[in-house]
């Protein structure tokens, strides 16, 4: 009986390990495991940026509205005020209330306060002016007024 256990413990050992490894996400999201590894690619940390968050109603999805256009790299030229919040994020703002985009930029009262990683949808073909920018939270607080 001993000897058929054996490899059966030892073959579940180490298709455990193996299987974690895999899924395993990267903390720093450079393989964009933080929203769509298949999809998206990590462009740059984003520290201590007001932001306002927009949503239902107003848009079918929840996104992010900043006053700086990123990515701050200016080799790249492509830039964005906003940001859609990657899936694996969306807890993070459970509880908090999405406000309306008004159209003139001058008049936005930034109610947050964002930390995450920036990526970009590397296959979207570049058919408008703004690229496809996604954002993971790592920290979301309200700025006390």
């Amino acid at each position: 009986m001993k000897r058929r256990v054996i490899p059966w413990a030892t073959a579940l050992f180490f298709i455990t390990i193996f299987s974690c490894e895999k899924n395993k996400l990267d903390p720093e999201c450079k393989d964009a495991s933080c929203c769509n590894p298949d999809l998206d690619e990590y462009v740059e940390y984003v520290t201590d940026v007001p932001a306002i968050l927009v949503g239902p109603p107003q848009y079918s999805i929840y996104g992010l509205v900043v006053p700086n256009e990123y990515p701050t790299d200016t080799v790249k030229k492509a830039k964005a005020h906003n940001f859609l919040i990657c899936d694996k994020s969306l807890n993070k703002i459970k509880g908090l209330v999405a406000d309306v985009e008004p159209q003139d930029r001058t008049k936005i009262i930034y109610r947050y306060k964002i930390s995450g990683k920036l990526l970009v949808n590397r296959w979207r073909p570049q058919l408008t002016a703004n690229p496809l920018f996604f954002f993971y939270i790592d920290k979301i607080e309200k700025i006390k007024p």
